[in-house]
């Protein structure tokens, strides 16, 4: 129920940046401190239902992930990085609104195919690796 609650004063792009860390907290071994777990919310572009898609750096969303997701979540499967993958796979039918990620988004990429599909990369800045933005989560421009 706290959760619920914090989640309804998080803008939509913290929240989804919660999710992420949270489902990335449940990978096994390193992949916590390692890997890269995004969710990035769409809608699709005729019927207008809104899904949060979940993906990871690996070919596979681990059942340990898969086995938590909620009504509306949807894992998605693919090689490449967390974001790449959603934005590969679901960008044909869905228009993206928001998205977090358990890691900053690289610069090589990820940003630029956040900015492709319209959204901005922005919160509050994290240290990182110089191939990283400072940021996290991503909203419609």
């Amino acid at each position: 129920a706290w959760r619920d609650l914090l989640a309804s004063v998080l803008s939509d792009e913290q929240a989804l940046n919660e999710r992420a860390t949270e489902l990335n907290e449940l990978r096994r071994g390193r992949e916590p401190e390692l890997g890269t777990t995004a969710v990035i919310r769409g809608r699709h572009k005729t019927t207008g239902e809104v899904r949060d898609f979940v993906a990871v750096e690996a070919p596979r969303v681990p059942k340990s992930v898969r086995s938590v997701l909620r009504q509306g979540e949807e894992a998605v499967d693919g090689l490449g990085h967390a974001e790449e993958t959603i934005f590969a796979k679901r960008g044909g039918e869905y228009d993206f609104l928001a998205g977090g990620t358990s890691r900053n988004v690289c610069v090589g990429i990820c940003a630029p195919l956040a900015q492709k599909h319209g959204l901005e990369l922005t919160g509050p800045r994290f240290r990182g690796k110089a191939d990283k933005t400072p940021f996290r989560l991503m909203r419609r421009k």
